[in-house]
C-alpha cells in the first residue's frame, strides 16, 4: 500500500464513516489517508487504506489511570444492524491528555467493499485478529464499553477521579470570530478552557469556528431554537431583532470602562439585557471587554465632511446609523468578509476593531490612511448567548461558574487590549500607514448625527427608549464622580 488508489474514498468520506462508528462523546478533527490500494477490480473494488485519524475526547477510553498518555491497540464495539449484531473498530492509538482533552491519533488499516460498511483490522501487523492478543484486548474493552455509561452516569471522568455530582454539561458554542483572532476569537477560547478548570472538568463549552455549526450572523435564531448551545459573538450583530441589543457592545461617544461596569453591574444595565433576551428564549451576559476601536481604515485622507457622502463603507452598531446621517452607504458584515469586500472594491472604507486586531486582517494593505479615536466605540463589550432552556437547566453552582468565567474574561480581555495596541501601531507605522486624529469639528459632527440617531430610535422603539433612558442617567448622575474623581 505504498500509493494512492484512484477513486478510492477520499478523507471527507472517511471521516464522515468514522463519526458514524465512534460513539458520540468523540469528535473527527482531521483524516490523513497515507497509501490506499484496489484489492478488487472496477466494477466491484475494495479499497484496503491505511490513514491516521486526529480526534479529540474528554473521556480516555483506553486507560483508567492518571497516566497521562497511552499507546497500544485499541478496539471500539459499537451495535450495527437490526440483529443487534457488534461492529467492531480496531487500530494502534498513541492518546495524550492535553488540556483537559484526550487527543488521539489513531494509526488504522480499512477494507471496504460497500463503503459505509467498513471492516476495520490491525495496522500492525504483530496484532491479528483471532489471535490470543487480540482476543484477550477484546475481552477487556468489552467489559470497558459495558461499564462506560455507569461510570459517565455517576459522574466518573475517564481516568477514575471522581467529580461534582452535578450534571455533565456538554455544549457546543458558536462563535462569529475565528478562534486565532486577538482578543475576540481568542478570548472565546480561554473561556471554553476557564469553565473546564473551574467546574472539575464536568463543563464543557465547546468553540466552534464561524460557520462551523452556522454562519456568524445566524448565531442569533440557532441559539434561540436551541439547535446551537451557546454563542460566542457581540449584542450589534442583532440589531435587526433587538435594536436596543446594540447598547450592549458600544454606544457612540459613550461612557469610560469604569463607568459602563458600573451601569452594567450596578446601575441595571445586566438586567435589562437579561430581560430583552429573555423575550427571545436566550440568556445573554457581558463577556468580553474591549478597548477602544479605531475609526476606520480609507484609502484617501478624508478632508472634510463632503467626503462621507456616498462613501462606501463596513460599519457596525449604532455608529453605522451615524455614518448614514453623514451620507455615507453602509454595509455590515461579518469579520470573515471585510478584507475581500475592501478588496474588490465592494467597499471604500471600514472600521472592523482595533490595531492590535486590525492588523491581523491586514486591511493597511489596501487602505494606508487610519483614523482616530473610535468614538462610534470608545469602549466595548463581546457577550455569550446561552440558550435560556438550557441556562435554567443548570445548577446554581453551575451559573456561578459561568457568570465568574465571564467577569474574569472582561478583566482579562480589557488587559490585554490595552497591552498589546501600542506594539501594532508601531508595526503599522513602520508598514507606511499615516494614522490620523479627527479634528474637532468632525467630531462635533458625528456626536450631533449619534443623538439624532439615538431620538429617532427611541421614538421608535420602546425596548431602544428605555435603554437609553436608563443609561442617559446613570451617567448624568456618574458626572459629578466622573469629573472630579479622576485626573484629566
Amino acid at each position: 500500500m505504498s500509493s494512492l488508489a484512484q477513486d478510492a474514498p477520499g478523507e471527507a468520506e472517511i471521516a464522515s464513516a468514522l463519526q458514524v462508528e465512534l460513539p458520540p462523546y468523540w469528535s473527527i478533527d482531521s483524516v490523513d489517508v497515507r497509501a490506499s490500494l484496489n484489492d478488487g477490480d472496477a466494477v466491484q473494488p475494495r479499497y484496503r487504506q491505511r490513514f491516521v485519524a486526529n480526534v479529540t475526547s474528554n473521556e480516555d477510553l483506553f486507560v483508567q489511570s492518571p497516566r497521562d498518555s497511552f499507546v497500544g491497540p485499541f478496539a471500539v464495539l459499537t451495535p450495527a444492524g437490526p440483529k443487534g449484531d457488534v461492529r467492531s473498530l480496531y487500530g494502534i492509538a498513541h492518546s495524550t491528555l492535553s488540556l483537559g482533552s484526550w487527543r488521539t491519533e489513531f494509526v488504522m488499516e480499512n477494507t471496504v467493499g460497500d463503503w459505509g460498511k467498513p471492516r476495520w483490522t490491525f495496522a500492525d501487523p504483530s496484532v491479528v485478529m483471532g489471535t490470543a492478543r487480540a482476543d484477550r484486548m477484546l475481552a477487556v474493552l468489552r467489559e470497558w464499553e459495558r461499564t462506560k455509561e455507569e461510570l459517565v452516569s455517576r459522574g466518573v471522568a475517564g481516568g477514575g477521579a471522581s467529580q461534582s455530582a452535578s450534571p455533565r454539561v456538554r455544549w457546543r458554542m458558536a462563535s462569529a470570530f475565528p478562534g486565532e483572532m486577538v482578543l475576540l476569537g481568542d478570548r472565546g477560547r480561554a473561556l471554553e478552557e476557564r469553565i473546564r478548570v473551574l467546574s472539575g472538568g464536568t463543563m464543557e463549552l465547546k468553540f466552534f469556528e464561524p460557520g462551523a455549526l452556522v454562519p456568524a450572523l445566524e448565531i442569533f435564531d440557532a441559539v434561540s431554537t436551541g439547535s446551537v448551545d451557546a454563542g460566542w459573538a457581540a449584542a450589534g450583530y442583532w440589531a435587526g431583532k433587538i435594536p436596543a441589543a446594540q447598547f450592549f457592545t458600544a454606544v457612540p461617544f459613550g461612557p469610560s470602562p469604569g463607568e459602563l461596569l458600573a451601569w452594567m453591574y450596578h446601575g441595571g444595565g445586566k438586567e435589562l439585557q437579561e430581560e430583552l433576551y429573555a423575550r427571545h428564549n436566550l440568556y445573554a451576559m457581558p463577556c468580553n471587554l474591549i478597548s477602544p476601536e479605531a475609526s476606520g481604515w480609507f484609502r484617501e485622507p478624508v478632508e472634510s465632511l463632503d467626503d462621507f457622502e456616498g462613501l462606501k463603507m463596513r460599519f457596525f452598531g449604532l455608529g453605522a446609523r451615524a455614518m448614514e446621517k453623514m451620507g455615507a452607504s453602509i454595509r455590515l458584515l461579518a469579520g470573515g468578509g471585510v478584507y475581500r469586500a475592501l478588496e474588490l472594491g465592494t467597499i471604500d472604507a471600514t472600521e472592523f476593531s482595533m490595531p492590535a486586531i486590525d492588523k491581523e486582517l491586514g486591511f493597511h494593505e489596501i487602505a494606508r490612511h487610519y483614523y482616530f479615536p473610535g468614538w462610534h466605540q470608545p469602549i466595548a463589550m463581546g457577550e455569550l448567548t446561552i440558550n435560556l432552556d438550557n441556562w435554567n437547566g443548570l445548577t446554581d453552582t453551575q451559573r456561578e461558574i459561568v457568570e465568574a468565567a465571564c467577569k474574569e474574561s472582561m478583566l482579562r480581555g480589557f488587559a490585554q487590549g490595552e497591552a498589546i495596541q501600542f506594539g501594532a501601531m508601531q508595526e503599522l507605522q513602520a508598514a507606511g500607514v499615516t494614522f490620523h486624529r479627527w479634528p474637532d469639528e468632525i467630531l462635533d459632527a458625528l456626536e450631533a448625527a449619534w443623538l439624532e440617531v439615538a431620538e429617532e430610535q427611541a421614538a421608535a422603539d420602546e425596548d431602544f427608549a428605555r435603554v437609553w433612558a436608563s443609561l442617559s442617567a446613570f451617567r448624568e448622575d456618574y458626572k459629578l464622580w466622573g469629573e472630579l474623581g479622576y485626573l484629566n
